[in-house]
């Protein structure tokens, strides 16, 4: 039925229309959902970081800092989010390593203000370091 519709509608021809065994219809994701999805990303990021040997925290919306910070069109899914992700905390993180300003042991806070804030807490007095990445 539903393949019936999409060939009358896009006027594929009968050669083709043998070849559909079925057509998925898609739904663009709430803002909720693609919340939920950023937020997922941003665990198993620190999990990553967890393997690797550096406790990376994060406020508790950091994907609302995140994401606001981004003109986010809601109907180009999810992959959106994960580049900014990338953009915005991945990329400065791993450059930050590469340099040397954190190594594995290290705690970490980041968050967003006007820039990704990056923050090191030294565990024996808990002083923090700030760098503005």
């Amino acid at each position: 039925e539903a393949i019936d519709t999409v060939a009358a509608e896009a006027e594929i021809r009968s050669e083709f229309l043998g070849r559909i065994d079925e057509i998925l219809f898609f739904h663009y994701l709430s803002k909720d959902e693609l919340y939920a999805i950023g937020a997922e990303q941003l665990c198993r990021l620190q999990q990553r970081m967890k393997k690797v040997g550096v406790d990376l925290q994060m406020p508790p919306d950091m994907i609302d800092q995140l994401l606001d910070s981004e003109a986010l069109v809601l109907n180009e899914g999810a992959r959106p989010i994960r580049q900014v992700i990338r953009k915005k905390l991945e990329d400065p993180l791993a450059q930050a390593f590469l340099v040397g300003k954190y190594c594995k042991g290290d705690s970490i806070f980041c968050e967003m203000a006007q820039e990704l804030e990056i923050r090191k807490i030294t565990a024996p007095s808990l002083q923090k370091n700030t760098v503005v990445v």
